[in-house]
């Protein structure tokens, strides 16, 4: 492996410290802002402080072992200035901020999508780094799939008076669609390799989060 620096690693970390940065000054009430009855319950966004994390240690060692192609860079670059962009849309005060907030996370859901399926084996000196490194990306992708069909209830209630009952039925009619979806993509790449654990941990975590919140709505979970 390449011991030193590499220039697209080191621009993948920068931007991601970045959009870390903005996370942190902008990002603090953006769940207070567009309140919603299906919306998990807070502590369910802290795995953003486990996501953050682990892509951070994925992006400090590709900066010493740098083997990837150079699209994965891209892709990494993407959605760390992807995830920063969301943010400043969920903190402004822009009229069309909910719908542009819904196509930049399709957006970043189809960045880490295309990463996961960018990442080659022979990039890794193992199988065991080859699989840490394919579920990082997996389990951002899984929790930023059930975040995409959430904001598109934001969406729904915000921008066309969708109540409640219909933002429940909207988000369990989508969300395991989108998760199938998803999941077949993953399946063409092959699932003997056990990449996709980190997209089922986040995206069922996701689910939890909106059967919690299910007291709020007073309905029945279809």
């Amino acid at each position: 492996m390449n011991s030193a620096f590499q220039p697209l690693p080191v621009s993948a970390l920068a931007t991601f410290l970045i959009s870390v940065a903005i996370n942190y000054f902008l990002g603090k009430d953006t769940g207070k802002k567009d309140p919603m009855s299906i919306a998990p319950p807070g502590y369910f966004f802290a795995i953003w402080g486990v996501i953050y994390l682990l892509f951070l240690g994925l992006l400090i060692f590709l900066c010493f072992y740098g083997r990837l192609p150079d699209e994965c860079f891209y892709y990494l670059i993407a959605i760390s200035a992807l995830n920063a962009t969301w943010i400043v849309f969920s903190w402004s005060d822009l009229s069309f901020r909910l719908p542009m907030m819904l196509v930049i996370l399709l957006a970043l859901v189809a960045s880490c999508g295309a990463l996961w399926l960018s990442i080659p084996r022979l990039a890794f000196d193992s199988d065991v780094s080859y699989i840490v490194a394919k579920n990082i990306v997996s389990f951002y992708w899984g929790w930023v799939t059930a975040a995409s069909v959430l904001n598109l209830c934001l969406v729904l209630k915000y921008n066309f008076g969708v109540g409640d009952l219909g933002l429940l039925r909207t988000f369990w009619i989508v969300a395991p669609i989108w998760g199938v979806i998803m999941f077949v993509l993953m399946a063409k790449r092959g699932l003997g390799e056990i990449g996709y654990i980190g997209f089922l941990l986040s995206f069922g975590w996701a689910i939890i989060g909106v059967i919690k919140s299910k007291d709020k709505v007073h309905a029945p979970l279809y």
